[in-house]
């Protein structure tokens, strides 16, 4: 093919474009089962295929409120699957680490994507630790509170 790569824009209909504007809308509204619930005081168990590890490399968004965290997890979702717990599994880190560039409002991590590098365990873990060592890998967490907004975690290795 001359060194061109084939693109298949069947992805991009409009009518594939309008379900998942409306997928988005429902589960904003918080219609049924897919609305994106906002994890505050529960935390998930960790993936029965995930192996304990000591340490996790992720990314993460913050913001200030519930709203634009709950629209970046909508935007990930068109990447990834939801699993029981809200996981976004198979999600893309190029789209996630895009999403932390323009969207993140901390100042120490959105220039370069979110990027957190490599966590480790703690005696006193935070939220964001204790989210980060139950968040499979290659995959983008629901949204969640701490005690400074409102974050999204993903997953990019572990060990």
């Amino acid at each position: 093919m001359n060194g061109k790569q084939i693109v298949d824009l069947s992805l991009f209909t409009r009518a594939r474009w309008e379900a998942e504007r409306r997928k988005g809308e429902a589960m904003l509204a918080g219609d049924g089962e897919d609305c994106v619930k906002i994890w505050d005081k529960e935390m998930p168990k960790p993936a029965r295929e995930e192996k304990a590890c000591n340490q996790v490399r992720g990314r993460h968004v913050l913001v200030t409120n519930s709203e634009k965290a709950k629209r970046i997890y909508i935007e990930m979702s068109v990447t990834g699957t939801a699993d029981r717990q809200g996981f976004l599994r198979n999600a893309n880190s190029g789209r996630f680490a895009s999403l932390a560039t323009e969207r993140s409002e901390c100042t120490g991590t959105a220039r370069q994507g979110g990027d957190l590098g490599w966590l480790s365990k703690d005696n006193n873990p935070s939220k964001l630790q204790e989210v980060a060592f139950v968040t499979p890998r290659n995959a983008c967490s629901p949204p969640f509170r701490s005690g400074s907004g409102f974050h999204l975690f993903y997953c990019e290795e572990r060990r």
